[in-house]
């Protein structure tokens, strides 16, 4: 069962004694073994960052949709991005959409972690278009990026 959060947080946990269940997906190309499940929910559109910052053991960490376990879609994944700790950064977020979000050990290691989420609302990246915002255009590398005003 996932623990429901919302808006912004911070929370200190523990995954001893957690395991992982029949059919739960690998994290970051990482089978794991001892995830612990936060449900957030998006008040708004915007975007959600989340990350294990802080932690005593070596973490995975994904971010999730899906109504169940069989039906999930990764959403982001990272494995490492800060040694120990790991972070997704800037995930599109829209109103209402659900998102499961797992930490784990590699390798099924277990201790206390700092969990940690933040939401910025703002247009997704769906919703920025050349057409309704002429600051932004695409390019060879990139979806969107942002124009220079020559003023």
């Amino acid at each position: 069962t996932a623990m429901p959060i919302s808006g912004t947080g911070h929370i200190i946990a523990t995954n001893t004694g957690a395991t992982k269940e029949a059919g739960e997906p690998d994290h970051a190309g990482d089978p794991g073994g001892a995830s612990l499940w936060f449900r957030w929910t998006a008040a708004e559109d915007g975007f959600l960052s989340v990350d294990t910052i802080l932690t005593d053991f070596d973490t995975t960490l994904a971010v999730y949709t899906g109504a169940t376990l069989e039906t999930l879609v990764e959403v982001a994944s990272n494995n490492d991005t800060l040694g120990q700790g790991s972070r997704v950064q800037d995930i599109s977020v829209l109103t209402g959409d659900v998102y499961y979000i797992a930490v784990d050990g590699i390798d099924g290691a277990t201790g206390q972690f700092d969990f940690n989420w933040i939401a910025f609302t703002g247009p997704t990246f769906a919703e920025i278009t050349p057409v309704s915002d002429p600051l932004w255009n695409t390019d060879a590398q990139h979806d969107f990026v942002l124009m220079e005003d020559d003023n």
